[in-house]
């Protein structure tokens, strides 16, 4: 061991010490993001409670912004990577067409499936009675 590591000083002034520095941050943390939760939350509580249809219109916008930048930015990214690399316009439009069709077919298999499941499901709990009664020979 080494006895001189400021980890292992045992007396308890230093470890009053390395726990008064840690509660103190840990108090300054909590206190200033109480206050910028205050800072935040307040108004856009006061908003939405007092201008609820303009609050609901806001968060609609939000939302479209957020998910058009979200489907454009991978886009462009694309389409200036596949021009970067010499592709010309037809072979980048079919480049995504390929892939927007790949991507299509996966996600109406995803819901097909998940229909199928939860048909089986609904089919399974709806004649559960009927089953359970057949099972355990209950007339």
């Amino acid at each position: 061991m080494n006895i001189g590591s400021p980890y292992e000083k045992g007396t308890l002034k230093n470890r009053l010490r390395e726990l008064a520095t840690l509660a103190s941050f840990t108090l300054s943390a909590a206190l200033l993001s109480m206050v910028a939760m205050d800072l935040i939350a307040l108004p856009l509580t006061l908003f939405a409670v007092n201008e609820t249809q303009a609050f609901n219109k806001s968060i609609m916008v939000l939302i479209i912004v957020f998910a058009s930048l979200i489907t454009i930015y991978p886009l462009t990214r694309k389409i200036l990577f596949l021009k970067r690399s010499g592709i010309d316009a037809s072979g980048i439009i079919l480049h995504l067409v390929k892939k927007i069709a790949h991507y299509l077919i996966i996600t109406l298999m995803f819901l097909g499936v998940s229909a199928l499941l939860i048909f089986i499901l609904y089919l399974l709990l709806s004649n559960n009675h009927f089953l359970l009664s057949r099972a355990l020979n209950i007339p």
